[in-house]
């Protein structure tokens, strides 16, 4: 028996649910197994979670909450369903943000010790999804031009190739080009169905993506594309951290290109400076630094005009 409410929850009319049995719509046990658990409920009774399958097919979770109790020699099983899908959701949603706050706590403590480029992208995707906060992540640095200057990915392993090889030949996925042409998150909540030109769609069967541009003070450096339980892509928080996280990565690039930039200044002024010294001292002219009175250096040349050792001038 079966109040109207429990019928409800199922899809059913308590005539029909009259008709089935537990393992009509219990999803987690088989029918022995169900047997044997309801034969052992007694009056301090049990709690326990499962799933239910409803009429249409589609699945959620419930707590239950058993009694069980003989009357006129027959047992009888008292059962209290709870549909707690959205608590469980909610549990989900929690766990996941948690996940990906350390992912992000993850990768900020890379960025601050790591200052190889490749390295540190490679460290990136792999923070990305080792707390579970994401299930795949890949990264693709471009040039000014749109050509594609390195990758890196995590969870994808070969099935990444192709993607390279579509970017390598100046080519993008409607994502990544939409991506490109706003500094907010792109989301593709069923890649399988949307994303046509999409060598990864099939990785994504089941989860939805978030692509966003590595953008810091106006200027991209690449793009940014993970998988996450399609559920949450619509989450704002979701997308916060993602955006948050984007944007950590594009300022340790720009930090790791101001610093290439210094270096490249500093090996020029230095082969500048031996070129210099260099053309000073092959130079037949007498040439000499002289600063505020003191002699600070002399060539060869000097030295023969005037006779004096460097020793002696300076």
């Amino acid at each position: 028996e079966a109040n109207q409410q429990f019928a409800e929850m199922l899809g059913y009319s308590p005539k029909e649910v009259a008709q089935l049995h537990v393992w009509d719509w219990d999803t987690q046990w088989p029918r022995e197994q169900l047997l044997e658990m309801i034969q052992s409920v007694d009056a301090a009774g049990a709690n326990f979670q499962t799933y239910h399958r409803r009429k249409d097919g589609t699945v959620y979770d419930v707590e239950i909450s058993t009694n069980g109790a003989v009357c006129a020699g027959q047992k009888l099983v008292f059962c209290v369903c709870r549909d707690i899908t959205e608590r469980k959701q909610m549990e989900q949603r929690i766990q996941h943000l948690n996940a990906v706050l350390q992912a992000i706590r993850n990768v900020n403590q890379l960025i601050a010790r790591e200052k190889d480029r490749d390295r540190l992208l490679k460290g990136i995707c792999d923070n990305l999804i080792q707390t579970r906060g994401y299930y795949y992540a890949w990264l693709a640095i471009l040039d000014e031009s749109g050509g594609l200057v390195t990758t890196a990915e995590a969870g994808l392993g070969k099935d990444f190739l192709p993607m390279v090889e579509l970017m390598k030949g100046g080519e993008l996925t409607d994502c990544a080009r939409r991506a490109l042409m706003q500094s907010e998150v792109v989301v593709t909540e069923d890649p399988p169905s949307t994303c046509v030109d999409c060598p990864l769609a099939g990785m994504f069967r089941g989860r939805g993506a978030m692509t966003i541009r590595l953008e810091h003070k106006g200027k991209a450096y690449g793009l940014l594309c993970v998988s996450v339980p399609r559920a949450l892509t619509a989450d704002e928080e979701e997308q916060a951290l993602f955006k948050e996280v984007a944007s950590d990565i594009a300022f340790a690039l720009h930090t790791i290109e101001l610093e290439e930039e210094h270096k490249q200044a500093e090996e020029a002024l230095e082969e500048s400076e031996a070129k210099y010294s260099a053309l000073v001292k092959r130079s037949t002219d007498g040439i000499a630094i002289i600063q505020a009175g003191v002699v600070k250096f002399v060539n060869p040349a000097s030295q023969e005009l005037v006779g004096y050792t460097p020793e002696e001038l300076m």
